[in-house]
């Protein structure tokens, strides 16, 4: 067995179709509600006249094919403030980040992939 440095888990974010934020995931969840309706924003209709889960917009302009990046920057915003990103872009070894996500941009990721594997980093 060996020692050493733990990981903390010191800053969470999140959006999703139950909210946009951690406190309405939170108490939508609390709440037995369910995010499951007709999408406004996706790409494809679902076969299913259930619906599929969606970030809500809220009054935003999050249609078309930025929407994706659109969500994930405001999360990211969320989740660091100005003294984060000094810190980690001074010691960014100390730093790491978790994303998770279903289907929604994994056009643009493989995307991102392909690009990274031919070399390009534009």
């Amino acid at each position: 067995m060996t020692s050493g440095a733990g990981i903390a888990i010191t800053h969470m974010a999140a959006r999703g179709a139950l909210g946009t934020d951690l406190a309405a995931i939170a108490g939508a969840l609390a709440h037995g509600e369910v995010g499951v309706r007709v999408p406004a924003s996706l790409e494809q209709r679902p076969k299913v006249e259930a619906g599929a889960g969606e970030v809500p917009e809220h009054g935003d302009a999050l249609a078309g094919p930025t929407r994706a990046e659109l969500l994930l920057r405001r999360t990211v915003d969320d989740l660091l403030d100005a003294a984060d990103r000094a810190d980690m872009a001074a010691r960014p070894e100390r730093w790491g980040m978790v994303v998770g996500t279903t289907l929604a941009g994994m056009r643009h990721c493989g995307s991102g992939m392909r690009a990274d594997e031919d070399g390009d980093h534009a």
